[in-house]
């Protein structure tokens, strides 16, 4: 017996089945009144446009934007200048407290004292971090960074000696011509310390040199007269042991100059007053060593301490605080080359 006819409608299922079975990709419920192929290809299409659209996205370019967190280049440039300021009145401050050409306060106390100062102001702000005065204060005392920032402090403390030692023993032409060697031995010890990363192109090698020669002969055109009153009573043995203080003190301050930009920027994720404290502690430290092993009567008491104190003494110990801070910031945003050349425009 011959099987019955089927009837068209249950063939169109059939067919719309088996074709749904070979289109595996196209399985979605259909709508009413659409058949699979149509829907496939409506499918086919909206995923094309997609593509469309991600390759249009994937093909252009973001705009660029500054990281944030970043000074403006009106900060940079507001912050240089404030130290290019900051370092020029320093040493009048310096001049001003001095009675004829000694000082009458000892020598060390206000590097002292402006250590302590810097360390009592980093952890108040400390106090003030946004995860709660805890966690402040423990950003200030990290044994790994600690230990780097501290042997940064103990020489820093050295060249503050030397300075001190050569002021007194030299006239101010001579400390500020021996200055411009700074320039020369921090580029110098950035190429040595950070590699060919930091190694200066030859056009500025040639701008380097021209401004420390230029400065150099400005400075002893300015300073060519007579010899002034507090140098003639120097003997021959403090006219030689004073350029010596200088350049030790040149030296150390440029390696640690170089020292500081490269750790700063190693230890970024620290905020400055965290790092500030773990540098000005050692300072401190360091400092009151030398006063104990060079000039035991600073620190013998309160009174001999203060001894010969004025309010000149107050603010070169507040311009040293403030010489400090701008110079560390300075260091983390740009690098030591940048700073001594601030420095030779403030001389």
């Amino acid at each position: 017996d011959l099987p019955a006819p089927l009837h068209p409608s249950t063939l169109t299922v059939m067919a719309t089945r088996i074709w749904s079975d070979r289109r595996p990709s196209d399985r979605q419920p259909t709508l009413a009144g659409d058949d699979s192929w149509t829907l496939g290809r409506r499918r086919q299409s909206t995923s094309d446009s997609r593509d469309s659209r991600a390759s249009d996205v994937l093909s252009t370019p973001p705009s660029p934007r500054a990281p944030r967190g970043s000074p403006s280049t009106l900060a940079i440039l507001s912050l240089w200048v404030l130290f290019v300021l900051n370092r020029a009145v320093h040493p009048l401050l310096i001049d001003v407290s001095k009675v004829g050409s000694v000082f009458l306060y000892r020598k060390m106390s206000p590097v002292i004292g402006k250590c302590v100062m810097t360390v009592v102001l980093c952890n108040l702000l400390a106090m003030r971090d946004k995860q709660g005065w805890r966690a402040g204060l423990q950003k200030c005392y990290t044994p790994d960074s600690m230990r780097v920032f501290g042997v940064l402090g103990a020489i820093y403390a050295v060249g503050d000696y030397l300075e001190m030692m050569s002021m007194s023993s030299m006239d101010g032409a001579a400390y500020q011509v021996l200055l411009q060697s700074q320039l020369m031995i921090t580029a110098m010890l950035m190429w040595a310390i950070k590699g060919r990363v930091a190694s200066q192109s030859p056009a500025q090698w040639c701008a380097l040199i021209t401004a420390t020669l230029g400065m150099t002969l400005f400075i002893i055109e300015q300073h060519s007269g007579p010899t002034t009153s507090g140098a003639q009573h120097l003997t021959l043995r403090e006219r030689l042991v004073g350029p010596c203080f200088v350049l030790g003190k040149v030296f150390i301050s440029c390696f640690c100059s170089v020292k500081s930009d490269a750790t700063l920027k190693r230890f970024n994720q620290l905020p400055l007053y965290a790092q500030l404290s773990q540098l000005m502690g050692p300072w401190a430290l360091s400092s009151l060593a030398l006063a104990v092993i060079f000039d035991p009567s600073t620190v013998a008491s309160p009174s001999s301490f203060f001894e010969g104190w004025s309010p000149a003494t107050i603010l070169v110990m507040c311009s040293g605080m403030a010489r400090t801070i701008i110079t560390m910031s300075l260091l983390k945003i740009l690098d030591s080359v940048l700073k001594n050349i601030g420095e030779a425009v403030a001389m």
